[in-house]
């Protein structure tokens, strides 16, 4: 007599959902095993990086695109450390007797500097990645739309043409978007500069997203060529609805294509408030200043700690390892301590500016990613993507496999 889990086996609906269940069961575990396997360090840009290598020490051996990966600040400290070397080499030589000085003295000023420094710089980083991300949110936004009115556009079965046309414009304006972003930071000659080079690139391409010298002498001069851009997709969707290629304007459909049309300016606008809107320059400014005076604090005073010990541990040599008969009543601070004191200093004076450095050159990337590689937001990517994508929405709308294509049909008078 067959077992019951036998019978339930051998059922044809039974057995194909078991097997169905266990080829899940064993691609979700193959997919989790290759994600905790994974620990190659990949970075294509600041958006796009794999995680797994970060919980390891590899975090010690990479530094591509970190904040590491800067001449500048490595530039910097090491003119903090030339500072401390001068410091501690006047404390050893010009003072007849550093182990008066009480090096802790001086800490208690860099430690009442450094809370200011630590909220001011938090509050500072704090804002930036959030302009950021609001920044990164309103490109994709704006892309989001585009994608949106192709779908909506190819669901009508509108003119193929006038599509494009709209699509095309949407590109342009993200295009136009990115140039005017770059070129902020930039002097009066590097932008006519560049706004020539994006002119030659876009009137030469050959791709479907490109500009007609008649629209470019009617671009060219605008003020706002990225919101302007949105003015000819409006008026062209008003067209086809004229001419009955979409619905007309008193339908909902009509305010669904529009109100596409207003979320890519939103996204727009955002992008635009993020990056121009800063922080007040008076913050910034005693930001800068505060970060560098305690860096320059914690540099002078590990030097004096450093003349100080070095002063201490000579004595000390000089005393038990170089004097025959040492007198017993000379009080010697330990060596160990001394050298305990050294280590110390020394590594809160290369940590404390390393680290306060970083973090405010951290800030200042991520509040400006269009002036430099370490926050940049990885728009030529994201715009390629979305070429990628308009054009194989019209191979899908194109080719439907089982039904003919829709075309609107306005309602007959």
């Amino acid at each position: 007599m067959a077992t019951c889990e036998e019978d339930l086996e051998s059922t044809p609906l039974l057995r194909d959902r078991h097997d169905s269940l266990k080829e899940d069961l064993e691609a979700e575990t193959l997919a989790q095993t290759a994600t905790e396997d994974d620990w190659i360090a990949s970075i294509d840009d600041p958006m796009t990086y794999t995680l797994s290598w970060l919980k390891g020490w590899q975090v010690f051996f990479i530094l591509r695109k970190t904040v590491f990966d800067n001449p500048g600040l490595w530039w910097l400290l090491a003119k903090l450390m030339m500072l401390s070397v001068v410091v501690a080499t006047a404390t050893y030589n010009l003072m007849p007797d550093p182990q008066l000085l009480d090096a802790s003295k001086f800490s208690a000023i860099t430690a009442v500097l450094t809370l200011f420094v630590t909220l001011m710089l938090s509050f500072f980083l704090s804002s930036s990645v959030h302009r950021w991300i609001a920044c990164v949110s309103g490109f994709l936004q704006l892309f989001n739309a585009i994608r949106n009115l192709a779908m909506q556009l190819h669901a009508l079965g509108a003119n193929p043409d006038h599509i494009r046309n709209c699509l095309r414009y949407g590109v342009l304006s993200a295009k136009f978007l990115i140039q005017d972003l770059r070129a902020i930071q930039m002097s009066d000659e590097k932008k006519k500069e560049s706004a020539e080079l994006m002119w030659r690139q876009l009137c030469a391409s050959k791709n479907a997203y490109n500009v007609k010298v008649e629209e470019r002498a009617i671009i060219e001069h605008l003020q706002d060529k990225p919101g302007q851009m949105w003015m000819w997709v409006g008026s062209l969707i008003g067209r086809m609805a004229l001419d009955g290629d979409v619905p007309a304007m008193a339908t909902p459909t009509y305010g669904r294509i529009m109100n596409l049309a207003q979320e890519a300016q939103h996204g727009l606008r955002q992008v635009r408030t993020s990056i121009i809107v800063q922080m007040p320059f008076v913050y910034v400014h005693t930001l800068a200043v505060l970060v560098h005076v305690n860096s320059i604090l914690l540099a002078v005073n590990m030097g004096l700690a450093a003349g100080v010990s070095i002063h201490g541990i000579r004595q000390y040599c000089h005393h038990y390892y170089y004097t025959e008969h040492p007198d017993p009543s000379i009080k010697m601070e330990p060596l160990t301590a001394q050298i305990q004191c050294l280590i110390v200093e020394v590594t809160k004076g290369i940590l404390g500016p390393l680290l306060y450095q970083a973090f405010f050159e951290i800030g200042v990337s991520v509040a400006s990613p269009f002036s430099g590689e370490h926050a940049a937001i990885p728009v030529a990517r994201l715009t390629k993507a979305l070429e990628k994508d308009l054009e194989e929405s019209f191979i899908m709308a194109e080719q439907v496999p089982h039904w003919k294509r829709p075309k609107f049909s306005p309602p007959k008078a």
